[in-house]
């Protein structure tokens, strides 16, 4: 899916709907399957075994023996503010020179 375009000044905006999944498995296995549906961006590995203590990783237990690691998945979908519009500024922008226009209409009718 592409950017979304700024309707007033024509600039791609928006910033990716990233989701994290965190991961950990065994040393010396390939990394697990990607559980969330959506489309890989980045694998970002914490530790490589072997460590010295064990503990929990977002909730996880992990021994010694273990990678950890955060994969961050893109669904494909862009997260926006102020939609059709890039910023605030272009919002109020747009809407002061359609409302200029809707003014000078009204002078010339009479």
């Amino acid at each position: 899916m592409q950017r979304p375009i700024c309707v007033h000044c024509g600039k791609a905006y928006g910033r990716r709907d990233i989701r994290p999944e965190y991961l950990v498995w065994a040393c010396g296995t390939p990394v697990p399957e990607q559980k969330l549906e959506g489309q890989g961006v980045k694998l970002d590995m914490h530790r490589k075994a072997p460590h010295p203590a064990t503990g929990t990783f977002m909730g996880k237990p992990y021994n010694q023996n273990d990678n950890v690691a955060i994969r961050e998945v893109w669904n494909g979908e862009w997260i926006t503010s102020y939609e059709p519009f890039c910023t605030l500024r272009c919002a109020h922008d747009y809407a002061c020179k359609a409302w200029a226009q809707g003014q000078g209409a009204k002078r010339f009718r009479g």
